[in-house]
């Protein structure tokens, strides 16, 4: 609506960058879809783009095995009963028919991302309760996206151009449609992100993907 604030988020398509966007034709069996991350990816979003269906995130950082989230909902972390999609650093492994990744005929899109020193850093991190929790990436992020595996949660969303000072509570989630809200204390650092919330979408006895 015309007045009204907005963010937007950019990535660049490279390899360099670790972010590729392969686009797809389900078969609803067991098939090879090609990628150029040229590594293994660490995050897989994937959406069927041919009827409605959630958003998936996929990962093997939370415990080894194919884990996967249900971006437009809070829910936790549910096993994927595959092993080898996110395996090969030139393809993605579809084992067999799956509404969300490989229905017969459908169409889907894929975005794929890996870590690339100083820029990006996908992981985990184990909350400690208390206050300044420090989260280690290598660099001073732009953007932060934190979200709860073992327990429902908020995918909780901060950056540095709506908040440019420390501490960082200029607060979106991805999903829901609320408007921005202030919450909790994030500081951005010159190597990482130091949580000063014990609040459960950042710092509870939790296992947090970001």
């Amino acid at each position: 609506m015309y007045g009204d604030d907005f963010v937007l988020w950019n990535w660049k398509e490279s390899n360099t960058a670790g972010f590729d966007i392969v686009s797809y034709t389900g078969s609803g069996a067991a098939q090879n879809i090609s990628h150029n991350l040229g590594v293994a990816p660490e995050i897989g979003i994937f959406k069927k783009r041919s009827e409605s269906f959630n958003w998936l995130v996929y990962t093997n950082l939370i415990d080894g095995s194919l884990d996967y989230f249900v971006l437009n909902t809070s829910s936790e972390k549910l096993n994927s009963g595959w092993s080898n999609l996110l395996a090969s650093s030139s393809q993605l492994a579809m084992e067999g028919d799956s509404d969300g990744l490989n229905d017969n005929n459908e169409t889907y899109i894929a975005y794929l991302f890996s870590s690339i020193p100083g820029y990006s850093k996908f992981g985990t991190y184990e909350a400690s309760g208390s206050s300044g929790k420090f989260v280690y990436l290598g660099f001073k992020p732009a953007l932060v996206i934190f979200k709860a595996a073992d327990a429902a949660g908020s995918w909780n969303i901060r950056d540095h151009k709506r908040d440019t000072i420390n501490p960082n509570e200029a607060h979106l989630i991805a999903e829901g449609n609320a408007s921005e809200t202030t919450q909790e204390d994030i500081d951005f650092v010159s190597n990482g992100v130091v949580i000063r919330s014990t609040d459960g979408g950042f710092n509870n006895s939790n296992t947090f993907l970001y």
